[in-house]
């Protein structure tokens, strides 16, 4: 497909898709993706679809691929559950679903020093021979990604973050 077409159709059914799959997602970002998505799809299927049909199956797909989206979340949602009731931690607050919208706004590599050190109890010796850093490297880590999930738990009125996750200078 000409890139000229291609522009001028986003530049023509962009937004507008792009907000639908944001309301229909539930966020900017993953409605973004799903647009991004919609529209690889429809560079993939070249001049196929004709120009007075494109809005129109643009937004098919894009409706297809929030259904698609919703059960993929409802899946991982399911599978967070799961993994919550059946693990154990010395902490229970860690592996609460409700302290995930927090875990799952750090970077990965946080997240998993946050996960071997909090639930699996793994010390900063044995994180850092996994990950292949220093023990102080994962030590400031850890303290940095505490004091990130701290910090937006506050801001969102938890006045027990402090509690659960240590005051200023336990992180």
């Amino acid at each position: 497909m000409e890139q000229e077409r291609i522009e001028r159709l986003f530049q023509e059914h962009g937004a507008s898709l792009v907000r639908y799959c944001a309301f229909s997602a539930g966020s900017w970002q993953d409605g973004e993706d799903v647009a991004a998505d919609v529209f690889s799809r429809l560079i993939a299927r070249g001049d196929a679809i004709p120009d007075q049909r494109v809005a129109a199956w643009l937004f098919a797909v894009a409706k297809n691929q929030c259904v698609s989206h919703h059960r993929a979340t409802a899946r991982r949602n399911a599978l967070h559950h799961q993994l919550a009731e059946s693990t154990q931690a010395k902490d229970p607050a860690w592996v609460d679903p409700s302290m995930w919208q927090y875990l799952r706004k750090l970077k990965e590599d946080a997240r998993l020093v946050i996960y071997l050190h909090a639930v699996e109890e793994r010390p900063f010796t044995q994180i850092a021979e996994l990950l292949g850093k220093s023990p102080s490297a994962v030590k400031m880590t850890h303290y940095r990604a505490l004091r990130h999930v701290r910090r937006a738990m506050e801001a969102d009125g938890f006045t027990s973050a402090a509690s659960l996750l240590g005051g200023p200078n336990d992180a």
